[in-house]
């Protein structure tokens, strides 16, 4: 019986045309290994066809009556499924023309006769060790998913290449697909590896003259010799028909290239400026396909004197944070501040965050300076408040990186409850893309952070991750709408007024960044957005500006005016929200607006609604009333107004005139007031809004 651990014998193909020789081979080896004999080159295609997996090395006479042995070893060299079978020349007496076209044909060895077994045998067992040696390595080489080669394996190959051809020139793509991220989290990891496998089999096949590689995650790389061939034209074509066919639709894939590559860079170089160029056309819709320029590489000097400079920049207090002040839309006053940092540096000045941030983000470097940041927040509002400067939350910008740093949000914790600050004065801001992969984990990371009492904001919400259905997967409290929605607000008017919307009827408050005029802050307080952040209110301010800032600007609740509100005509269109809110800034009473047909949403207040209900922010008004008119009133008095509202709105919206109701608001401390609402209907093309003016109360 054959023990476990004894390796199976081998087969060995001969293709002899003279039995004699056969059985001359044969009892040499028949102890080590199997043996499958052929007479000419039809016979031995046909063992090959059949037990090729089982082959491990042909013993190929140089001379076969009626053909070619050379032309035979071409074939089978030419053959992609058998090529790699080691093909040993059996000569008679010595070395002749055939047995040398062999060898250049690409025969491994020869030897001749009368055979010697011990040096048929040594031939035989170092040929097979070298080629199961070389596959091995080859498949250690080759990328478990995808097949091609890993980035180690496709530098040396690639150099390789370009020894071997020192006179010619090469070029290289990197080929890295936009937004990958979302379609994994669109997807799944499962089709995302279908889809991954799908393109590398493709441009494995497609540029059979090129060296394909996996240079990580979605990203390629290509190295092709620039004939006159057009290569790089029938690559792109190679390209375009993937993306047509891909099991993923409506893929977007960004082509970086640099040609004809200075042969003395080392690849890995080379290819950073494929990758470098593509950087020019991240986000640009419509354009794919950009070229490295020598301007490039001054920016990847650049980058690398940042990496090499930032430990000592931390060491020596090189980074500074700035407060910039979030304004409560309603009221005016100060809500909040963001803490951004800047990097003064000794020899290169204020360096702004985009030089530096990027970078931090990919050495891993980030989790420190955001670290270094809590505890700056942290110091300054412990020495606030010792001071009797008013506090407000402060907003700090949270890496995706640091939620897999262990121990990292531990480590914040502890640096907020040895300064005894209340955890609710800290907001933790982290960007739609932080959910895009490992979501599971992402989200009971960021739970456990709101269970630590610190606020989540979404940032650069509607930046191209997320949508407002996945809104109710994620643990926030506030969004923060991307600083693009604001600088194209005229176009943007309608999916910003419904963000808020949406955002308010979730329990959520919307922040809004980037307002830099006065007609952009009147639309969004028309919208109902809560804060507003922007050079409208105030630039970043330094820890001392800030100081000022706040003891200038703390403000106080004003007192309820007298009424003038029957005075006031509004036109029947949408677009009057932002004349409606101008409006009631100047009112002397307690204004809100609401949707009729919409659960009673309310759209816009004034300070002096705050005032009434005892609120000291639209937030918390929002908050104790569900952002509804139903909530604002005693439920008692419910039914009767909207019997009134029923009975009188098609009859005073066409007469423009006001209605006159008497009902009771219950204010945040549970107190019942009674008080006459003077009301407005509008009609707009898509619902009824309801403009309504508190203008006294009335005594029980």
């Amino acid at each position: 019986m054959k023990k476990l651990s004894e390796k199976p014998k081998s087969i060995i193909l001969i293709i002899d045309d003279s039995k004699e020789r056969q059985r001359e081979i044969s009892e040499i080896i028949s102890s080590d290994y199997y043996i499958m004999p052929a007479a000419n080159s039809h016979e031995a295609k046909t063992c090959l066809n059949n037990d090729y997996k089982r082959i491990s090395v042909i013993i190929l006479s140089n001379i076969i009556q009626g053909e070619s042995p050379s032309d035979l070893v071409k074939q089978i060299k030419s053959n992609p499924t058998y090529k790699k079978i080691p093909i040993l020349i059996f000569c008679r007496n010595q070395i002749d023309e055939e047995a040398k076209n062999c060898l250049i044909a690409g025969a491994s060895d020869v030897f001749f006769e009368p055979a010697d077994r011990t040096l048929v045998l040594n031939r035989i067992h170092n040929v097979v060790n070298l080629t199961e040696a070389a596959n091995i390595l080859a498949e250690i080489e080759k990328d478990d998913l995808t097949g091609l080669y890993t980035r180690q394996a496709f530098i040396h190959r690639a150099r390789t290449m370009i020894n071997n051809a020192p006179n010619k020139n090469f070029g290289i793509l990197a080929l890295d697909f936009e937004n990958f991220k979302l379609t994994n989290s669109q997807y799944g990891e499962d089709k995302c590896n279908e889809f991954l496998a799908y393109v590398a089999q493709r441009l494995k096949n497609g540029a059979k003259t090129a060296l394909v590689g996996r240079f990580g995650g979605d990203q390629f790389v290509v190295i092709y010799e620039r004939a006159q061939d057009k290569t790089l034209e029938r690559l792109n074509s190679i390209v375009a028909s993937i993306m047509a066919e891909a099991p993923i639709p409506h893929q977007v894939l960004k082509i970086g290239s640099y040609a004809p590559i200075d042969t003395s860079l080392p690849i890995v170089r080379c290819c950073d400026y494929a990758f470098l160029a593509i950087g020019k056309i991240k986000g640009v819709y419509g354009k794919n396909f950009a070229v490295y320029e020598e301007s490039l590489q001054q920016q990847l000097l650049n980058d690398q004197k940042i990496l090499e400079n930032m430990e000592r920049a931390l060491l020596e207090d090189q980074f500074k944070v700035f407060y910039q002040p979030k304004h409560e839309s309603v009221t005016g006053r100060i809500a909040g501040a963001e803490a951004l940092v800047r990097w003064n540096h000794p020899v290169y000045g204020f360096m702004a965050p985009s030089q530096f941030i990027p970078l931090f983000e990919k050495s891993g470097f980030i989790s420190k300076l955001d670290s270094f940041i809590v505890k700056k927040v942290c110091s300054d509002i412990k020495r606030w408040q010792e001071n009797g400067i008013p506090v407000v939350p402060i907003s700090i910008n949270v890496s995706r990186r640091d939620y897999f740093e262990n121990g990292w949000l531990f480590e914040q914790l502890k640096t907020v409850d040895d300064n005894n600050i209340d955890h609710s004065l800290l907001h933790m801001e982290v960007t739609e893309s932080l959910y895009a992969e490992n979501t599971e984990f992402i989200i009971n990371q960021v739970k456990r952070a709101q269970d630590f009492g610190f606020l989540i904001e979404m940032d650069d919400f509607g930046a191209g991750y997320s949508s407002l259905g996945m809104l109710s997967t994620f643990p926030l409290d506030i969004i923060k709408l991307d600083i693009s929605f604001v600088q194209n607000l005229e176009t943007n008017q309608i999916v910003i007024e419904n963000i808020i919307k949406m955002a308010h009827s979730m329990g959520l408050f919307t922040i809004a960044e980037g307002v830099e005029t006065e007609e952009q802050f009147k639309i969004l307080q028309s919208f109902g957005c809560d804060m507003i952040q922007g050079f409208y209110f105030s630039r970043p301010l330094s820890e001392e500006d800030y100081e000022k800032y706040l003891r200038k600007n703390a403000c106080t609740l004003s007192k309820i005016k007298t009424p003038v509100f029957d005075e006031v005509t509004l036109k029947k269109t949408k677009k009057n929200f932002a004349e409606i809110s101008l409006i009631a800034n100047y009112l002397p009473g307690a204004f809100f607006s609401f949707h009729l047909e919409k659960d009673d949403q309310i759209i816009g207040i004034n300070k002096e609604i705050l005032e009434l209900f005892e609120c000291d922010s639209s937030e918390e008004f929002r908050m104790i009333t569900g952002n509804s008119f139903t909530g604002m009133v005693v439920s008692e008095d419910l039914e009767h107004i909207k019997q009134v509202f029923a009975e009188n709105k098609q009859h005073y919206m066409e007469e423009n005139r006001v209605l006159v109701v008497d009902f009771r608001i219950i204010t945040k401390n549970k107190i019942q007031v009674k008080v006459r609402d003077y009301i407005r209907f509008i009609d707009t093309k898509d619902f009824g809004l309801v403009c309504s003016n508190i203008l006294l109360e009335i005594p029980e």
